[in-house]
């Protein structure tokens, strides 16, 4: 495959298959593909702009979720249609990971780790007291959600959402 002039020297942030189109997250945006060969810019809501992680919903085919520096935004249609959905602005994500209940969101970056349960309309801090907020790899499991950041490496408890209590 030959980069396209569009591509020339753009760095490859993501790939992810919506089962029909190929949807590439750079730095200048957000492009896609139904061959992977030839791309075309979206240009609604991330042209020019960096995206960093996107994710499939696993309840509506061709739509999910986009990770950029300054907030988390759905897109519909296989990438064609890109919302903003969110009441607040969740900075610096890097990462999202979508569990098996429908609408439960986690974004994950710099800037900590955050939950919607309700499709990413609204978020709530998770994970405090952790060392440090910086994320770096986040996986789901059946006993629940690992976190890894520069202080070490966390089981998140579901239904825990205050510092343990210490002991006297």
């Amino acid at each position: 495959i030959e980069a396209s002039d569009k591509l020339a020297g753009v760095s490859c942030r993501d790939l992810l298959f919506t089962g029909t189109y190929w949807l590439l997250a750079t730095e200048q945006g957000m492009f896609r593909s139904q061959s992977g060969e030839s791309w075309t810019a979206i240009p609604n809501g991330v042209a020019d702009r960096p995206v960093e992680f996107m994710v499939l919903d696993p309840t509506t085919p061709g739509s999910g979720w986009i990770a950029s520096a300054s907030e988390v935004l759905r897109f519909e249609g296989h990438g064609n249609r890109i919302l903003r959905i969110s009441r607040q602005n969740i900075l610096r994500v890097d990462i999202l990971l979508v569990t098996p209940r429908p609408g439960h969101v986690i974004a994950a970056g710099d800037g900590g780790t955050w939950e919607s349960g309700d499709g990413g309309y609204t978020w709530r801090p998770l994970a405090r007291g952790l060392k440090s907020p910086e994320v770096s790899g986040l996986i789901g499991t059946s006993e629940g959600l690992l976190l890894g950041s520069p202080s070490g490496f966390y089981r998140l408890q579901e239904g825990v959402d205050e510092e343990p209590e210490r002991e006297a």
